[in-house]
């Protein structure tokens, strides 16, 4: 599917669903009913899932539920990063994974919580934002960015 592990990409995508629809015309594939697709390190489950692509190469994955997860190990040396959104939008050719909505993304014991997350696979680099930038009525107002940096290990002295 594109951005993972070195191995990943020689390895077979498996999709599980309750029901699947194929427009050949439109090259749109939507699996919905637990659905499950894996590919090596890659793992996204979700209600639905619509798949999008061209000449048989996909571009784009969009996962919807509540929340849909995705989790994928970026690098060997690398721990596995877990991310939930309400919607994630996952664009392979840009290495680009974008959480919306109750989105969180955990990496070994840091965490990052916000509205939106952005996901650069490639450089390793997390943008989070408030969907309400700017807004300044608290009515309005929806989930601050949190991060949790975990406290430095100290070994025994």
């Amino acid at each position: 599917m594109g951005i993972a592990l070195p191995d990943d990409d020689q390895q077979p995508i498996h999709i599980q669903a309750n029901s699947a629809e194929r427009d050949e015309r439109k090259g749109i594939t939507t699996y919905t009913g637990n659905v499950i697709i894996s590919q090596g390190s890659l793992v996204i489950e979700a209600d639905k899932i619509i798949i999008y692509s061209q000449d048989n190469d996909i571009s784009r994955i969009i996962a919807t539920g509540k929340p849909a997860h995705f989790q994928q190990k970026p690098k060997p040396e690398k721990a596995v990063i877990h991310a939930r959104g309400n919607t994630i939008r996952f664009f392979i050719d840009k290495g680009h994974v974008q959480l919306i909505n109750n989105a969180s993304l955990v990496q070994e014991d840091s965490t990052v919580r916000s509205d939106i997350i952005d996901y650069y696979i490639n450089d390793q680099k997390i943008k989070a934002s408030s969907s309400n930038k700017g807004k300044s009525n608290q009515a309005q107002s929806t989930q601050r960015v949190e991060v949790v940096i975990p406290p430095k290990k100290v070994g025994p002295q």
